[in-house]
């Protein structure tokens, strides 16, 4: 991506994020003004040097940037609106989310951090579908959690809550 390590291209109209594993993205200003942790530095202590972020690595923000470039690029006027929200809905679901699993955890997670609201909505949403028919195995397997209940506590929990363990009632 031209975004990476152009640091020297850094001036009013543009911003240098820098990512955990110190990698360099020059964005423009109006774009990433848009996210709210980069908005609030902004308002609060911009000194035109990088901005750190620890909790992004360069793989992650590429995809952030190209998200919210596709955003930029079409937004909506009042007349199409409806349409181009449905169009980027599709998009953002059937091409830009169509990644293996650890990434789209990396993109909420950065979502959630940047605080980009639509992105976060997509990711978790891309999540959900995946998960959504799963068992509480399944669950704990996919996310990697381990089980704090003894075999006789989630037994007991499973059947105080039957309903909720119950798969076969579509």
């Amino acid at each position: 991506m031209s975004e990476k390590n152009v640091a020297s291209e850094s001036s009013a109209k543009n911003v240098v994020l820098r990512t955990s594993d110190e990698q360099e993205f020059v964005v423009e200003e109006r774009i990433a003004v848009q996210w709210g942790t980069i908005k609030r530095i902004f308002e609060d202590t911009f000194t035109g040097k990088p901005i750190p972020l620890p909790n992004v690595d360069g793989k992650t923000l590429a995809k952030v940037i190209e998200y919210c470039k596709k955003r930029a690029e079409t937004e909506p006027s009042s007349a199409e609106g409806e349409k181009r929200e449905k169009e980027l809905k599709r998009w953002d679901l059937e091409m830009f989310l169509d990644e293996p699993d650890d990434v789209i955890f990396n993109l909420a997670l950065a979502a959630n951090y940047l605080d980009i609201k639509d992105l976060l909505d997509a990711a978790c949403e891309k999540i959900a579908d995946t998960i959504k028919d799963f068992t509480v195995e399944d669950c704990r397997a996919f996310f990697g959690i381990e089980s704090d209940f003894t075999p006789r506590e989630e037994e007991e929990i499973r059947a105080e809550h039957r309903w909720a363990h119950d798969l076969s009632r579509n």
